[in-house]
């Protein structure tokens, strides 16, 4: 068995479900997946090639830069969330003073954590660069059982800013040998793989820090059911029977029409529709993240479907949001994988960013900007 969940469910050769909340989202297989699929202009179509052709399905997501048009003036917005912030906003001085401390930590903390290696960070860092992008890393016998204990025990001792740092390490996005991240189509392009390093990111995350919920992480994977909503990923052993061929594993998931790849296209909708009914919540207001940022919670920043231009490309953007250091809650960071970003502060705005992006990202203002940011909490945070 997977040392992390459970194994999925099999029907006449194909997997069902490997769900969260399974009886909030009962499966219907008795209709199409057509039937049930949501509303989404901008899914891509299916690229008939192979090899790392292939994975430019499997990523979506733009360049930071990449802008839309707005709502139109009078669309019906969401309420901003009304919770108790953890302690009153610094003066904007005194935040920033803040946040460049936190940075210059975390960056120190990630390039430690490579040049002294902690136990099971090696096998680890192998992992990633050994696995195909259509397969989650948390799904691994062998290989992540180690790090995953060394990252559980930080949590455990409450060092969430050395845990976060291990992640980054370990992922190790910056590095452009890292072929899970940094891929071409068949074209010779880049392809930007933001969906798949933050959908990383916040599985590993999760499945050390929800201890008491075997099923969580699955509420965050790397494809979704078609038919009942559920979340879903794939580990080593679902695709052991193509032996070392485990793109070919992947292609016959994607053919089977009853799954499709999470993507910068989709992945607001797809939060939307079932993310809800699977413990995500979307922060409308920077008090409401902050609030739940510092429980420990983790945060997915994803540009909104209505701003997903109808092309055939892939448009939108994914990033993960999480707050560096308890002992500073109104400091947000983020780790992306276009432009190689391993950590940088989001709230208060580094002075580098531009007012373009600041406006797209509008972390002060979610409701107005270009992205939601849906937060998963622990049941009990």
């Amino acid at each position: 068995n997977n040392t992390f969940l459970p194994q999925p469910v099999i029907e006449n050769n194909m997997i069902i479900s490997r769900d969260c909340y399974n009886k909030s989202m009962p499966s219907t297989p008795d209709k199409k997946p057509s039937d049930q699929l949501p509303a989404n202009p901008g899914r891509r179509r299916f690229l008939q090639f192979v090899g790392l052709g292939f994975l430019a399905f499997l990523a979506g997501c733009a360049p930071e830069n990449n802008s839309a048009n707005y709502p139109e003036a009078g669309q019906q917005q969401p309420r901003p969330q009304k919770l108790q912030s953890p302690t009153p906003r610094p003066e904007i001085s005194d935040l920033e003073r803040q946040a460049e401390k936190v940075n210059s930590r975390m960056l120190e903390m990630i390039n430690s954590y490579k040049e002294n290696p902690p136990a099971g960070f090696r096998d680890f860092k192998q992992l990633v660069l050994d696995t195909h992008a259509g397969i989650s890393l948390t799904l691994s016998d062998t290989k992540a059982s180690k790090f995953m204990g060394t990252l559980s025990e930080l949590l455990k001792e409450g060092k969430r800013p050395e845990a976060m740092a291990l992640i980054i390490a370990a992922l190790d996005v910056e590095n452009r040998k890292n072929k899970r991240y940094h891929f071409k189509d068949k074209n010779g392009k880049d392809v930007y793989t933001c969906n798949i390093y933050a959908l990383d990111f916040a599985r590993i995350y999760l499945v050390a820090f929800i201890k008491n919920m075997p099923f969580a992480p699955d509420c965050i994977g790397d494809y979704y059911d078609k038919v009942t909503g559920v979340a879903m990923s794939f580990g080593w052993k679902d695709f052991g029977k193509y032996g070392k061929d485990y793109s070919a594993g992947v292609r016959w998931v994607m053919k089977s029409g009853r799954y499709e790849a999470l993507t910068g296209n989709n992945l607001d909708d797809w939060m939307e529709r079932y993310g809800r009914k699977q413990g995500w919540q979307k922060a409308t207001s920077l008090e409401g993240l902050v609030t739940l940022l510092n429980k420990g919670c983790i945060a997915i920043g994803v540009t909104k479907q209505e701003m997903v231009p109808k092309t055939d490309e892939h448009e939108g953007h994914v990033l993960v949001v999480f707050n560096p250091d308890p002992s500073k809650p109104w400091v947000i960071g983020r780790s992306q994988s276009t432009r190689d970003i391993a950590y940088e502060n989001l709230y208060p705005y580094p002075n580098n960013l531009s007012e373009k992006v600041r406006k797209e990202l509008s972390i002060t203002n979610p409701v107005a900007g270009e992205f939601n940011y849906w937060v998963y909490c622990n049941k009990q945070s």
